[in-house]
């Protein structure tokens, strides 16, 4: 089985401040006024790897990681997020930083998330904080819905 998490807000608690100015996790981008393709990827990357990772302000949401843990044991770990694939490096930075099991990283963005979720034919469950996956719940997909939900 797949065990598919998400980063923001269900294993990282990134600060609602970073995800509204990247335009991330549904806000709007307050740098360019459009969604995260709007935004140039050289300054995401930047933000990430110069102010959310070594000022520690993505802390790992132990609380949640505690619910997953017992699961992941002798299934194929998949982080899956909305994040934009320019910080999939980053990314895969943080979650050994902090001792995360290896897994594949799949930075997605928006639409690429919601794309996989929707072709997914193989038994999986999803770990996200952010209700609207609920829609994509189905005989092989369960969604887990952790935490306050950002929206």
């Amino acid at each position: 089985m797949k065990i598919l998490i998400d980063i923001d807000g269900t294993i990282a608690d990134t600060p609602t401040e970073v995800l509204q100015w990247l335009g991330l996790h549904g806000y709007q981008c307050r740098r360019s006024g459009t969604d995260i393709s709007g935004v140039d990827s050289a300054f995401i990357t930047y933000v990430f790897n110069h102010i959310v990772i070594p000022r520690g302000t993505a802390a790992p949401m132990r609380k949640h990681w505690d619910v997953i843990k017992g699961v992941v044991e002798g299934n194929e770990i998949v982080y899956l997020s909305a994040r934009p694939k320019e910080l999939s490096a980053v990314t895969k930075k943080w979650l050994r930083k902090w001792g995360f099991p290896q897994g594949q990283v799949l930075c997605l963005g928006h639409d690429g998330k919601d794309q996989y979720l929707e072709n997914i034919r193989e038994d999986a469950v999803l770990f996200d904080d952010n209700k609207k996956y609920l829609s994509f719940q189905s005989n092989n997909l369960k969604i887990i819905i952790l935490g306050k939900e950002r929206r």
